[in-house]
């Protein structure tokens, strides 16, 4: 396949059946793990003309590219692209994208245990997808009393305390304090607000510990594996 090959995140949004949206939210989230200097030029931020005549942003990928996002699809939707990748073949002969794309069918099933691919069995992609709906539906920072709630709604039920527990244990909160560590901070897992409160004795600075909804994807994913 030509390297000036090129597919738009709105393109395998509409050849996966998934909501540009989500498609666009996964690409975020490659670039923020790995960083927008290692992957600008294959995950280029860009914009196109919808049916409307309205123009909205969208990412252009090179090949490399869309071997990254594929590697998050299932079965189903890897061999749609797979399909879409043919269709583009400059020269029949030279298959290098499509091979590589087909043999990452089988080499990502052997990688399940570092978390390179979600779980190909529906069964066990409910829990996720449940989840994933209920963070787009909440406000983007909660408190960790309310995502204790969410939790058990999962089948995870540890409550405020051993969840603080927990979260403290693992690093991500101070020993002795509900407040984030600072590498957590900076990981974009928690974010803390600060009010000034009156007391009989003067303001004091309060100050409050949130999930992001970064957060609160990511602690349910290490949670599930824990549990």
């Amino acid at each position: 396949m030509d390297k000036n090959i090129t597919i738009t995140s709105n393109m395998i949004a509409e050849l996966t059946g998934k909501e540009h949206k989500n498609v666009m939210r996964d690409i975020q989230t490659i670039i923020e793990n790995i960083g927008t200097k290692e992957v600008s030029s294959d995950l280029s931020p860009s914009n196109y003309i919808d049916k409307l005549n309205r123009t909205k942003r969208n990412y252009t990928l090179s090949k490399d590219g869309l071997m990254l996002v594929i590697t998050k699809y299932s079965d189903i939707h890897r061999m749609k692209l797979i399909k879409y990748a043919r269709s583009l073949e400059a020269q029949p002969k030279e298959l290098s994208v499509v091979e590589i794309l087909e043999q990452s069918t089988k080499m990502l099933k052997q990688l399940n245990n570092k978390n390179i691919v979600l779980e190909n069995k529906i069964e066990k992609d409910k829990p996720r997808v449940s989840f994933a709906e209920t963070i787009e539906k909440s406000s983007e920072c909660i408190l960790i009393r309310e995502y204790s709630k969410i939790l058990a709604n999962e089948g995870i039920k540890l409550g405020e305390r051993k969840l603080y527990a927990w979260l403290r244990n693992k690093g991500y909160i101070q020993k002795n304090s509900t407040e984030p560590t600072q590498r957590a901070v900076e990981q974009g897992l928690f974010k803390v607000s600060e009010r000034i409160v009156k007391t009989v004795k003067g303001e004091i600075l309060s100050q409050t510990t949130k999930l992001t909804g970064k957060g609160q994807i990511f602690f349910i994913e290490k949670l599930k594996i824990s549990s």
